[in-house]
């Protein structure tokens, strides 16, 4: 993903991952610092392997985000799912809303 700084991140390895743990806490992790700085966001939430501490190799990240009450749900699902796949060469994305709750 030239300009991204993420070349390597998304790569098929020896072990047919497609990253690594380490590479995917990074990209964990700079998701949530996202989620902290969108006004938009009033809360967000590991699921999954992560929100049970079971996380293995194989592992993806599974992660929910409750909006505040003026924010534009459809708005927010187009930002969030362009950054994941412009940024992160997302390979697939599951969206599910609940109300207020993506």
């Amino acid at each position: 993903m030239e300009g991204s700084g993420l070349s390597n991140a998304f790569r098929i390895s020896s072990c047919g991952s497609v990253f690594s743990p380490q590479e995917r806490e990074r990209i964990r992790e700079e998701l949530v610092v996202a989620a902290r700085a969108d006004p938009r966001i009033g809360g967000a939430a590991h699921l999954g392997s992560a929100a049970l501490a079971l996380l293995d190799r194989w592992s993806d990240i599974d992660l929910a985000l409750s909006l505040v009450p003026d924010a534009d749900s459809n708005e927010v699902l187009l930002d969030w799912t362009t950054r994941l796949y412009r940024d992160y060469a997302a390979a697939a994305t599951y969206d599910m809303r609940h109300g207020d709750i993506l």
